[in-house]
């Protein structure tokens, strides 16, 4: 899959919020003709900066590379997790973009919202016996 559009946000920055669209040329033919300038906020030197740093850190560290190999074990393991459930739809992804399709039936596949809640608090919730959740997650 080729996607049209692609948008990253502020972890682009790396702490300094940085964002980007990539498009296929194709669909801004139009846009650049009627529109000369648009965003939400104006770019400075530093912010720039800072987003060159993170795309040369992925690039010299190859990061990308490392994501998908480390992403095709977890899927892997996913699936063999998965085997015999029957919860569990389907299980897919690419990289650390990861889809567990939890369902009430196999037949139908009747989302389980019940399930993925649980799951998602029980990833949320401290390990370590003091029942806090931990920061930074929202479901």
């Amino acid at each position: 899959m080729v996607p049209d559009i692609v948008t990253s946000g502020k972890p682009m920055g790396n702490g300094i919020p940085v964002a980007a669209s990539i498009f296929k040329p194709e669909l801004l033919v139009e846009f650049g003709k009627n529109i000369r300038y648009v965003n939400t906020f104006g770019g400075n030197s530093v912010a720039i900066a800072a987003a060159q740093a993170v795309l040369d850190v992925i690039r010299e560290e190859s990061l990308m590379e490392n994501a998908h190999k480390v992403g095709d074990k977890i899927i892997t393991g996913l699936k063999d997790l998965a085997q015999g459930l029957e919860q569990v739809a389907e299980v897919r992804g690419s990289g650390f973009f990861i889809g567990v399709d939890l369902v009430t039936d196999r037949a139908t596949l009747t989302p389980d919202g019940q399930a993925a809640t649980g799951i998602v608090n029980s990833l949320r919730a401290c390990h370590c016996g003091c029942r806090k959740p931990r920061a930074g997650l929202r479901v």
